[in-house]
């Protein structure tokens, strides 16, 4: 079931829709077995250019992960500790209208936090928590 963050625009739920879906894709094509509890995809589009940024506990796996993607064709970097996917692709992508996460819980309290007091008010994340990958 889509899930979004309160005063998520209404008119971007299609959008989330699709990105959620190419993030979900994309864990399941990129993310091991074994690291998929570890993992969170954020995709966004601005001018027709997807971005993708991958959250690892361990850096390093998530530069692996992401340097899988890059050979796929997939403009992606990757981020750990308190950079958490969401936060970190909304900062460096801004003019993003939407992002589409992989994690089923949606965004952890911490990234709610960061999204309820962006200055422009931006709550267009959204997730799936039903529609998962094997696990």
């Amino acid at each position: 079931m889509l899930q979004w963050l309160p005063g998520a625009d209404s008119t971007t739920r299609d959008e989330g829709d699709r990105l959620v879906r190419r993030a979900l894709l994309l864990f399941k094509k990129h993310v091991a077995m074994t690291q998929r509890r570890y993992v969170t995809i954020a995709v966004a589009e601005v001018d027709g250019i997807e971005f993708a940024i991958v959250y690892h506990v361990k850096r390093s796996i998530g530069e692996r992960i992401a340097g899988r993607m890059r050979k796929a064709g997939v403009a992606s970097s990757a981020t750990s500790g308190d950079d958490h996917a969401e936060t970190l692709l909304h900062e460096r992508a801004p003019a993003a209208r939407v992002i589409g996460i992989s994690n089923l819980g949606g965004p952890c309290p911490p990234c709610k936090k960061y999204f309820a007091e962006t200055p422009d008010g931006f709550a267009n994340v959204y997730w799936d928590s039903t529609a998962w990958v094997d696990t």
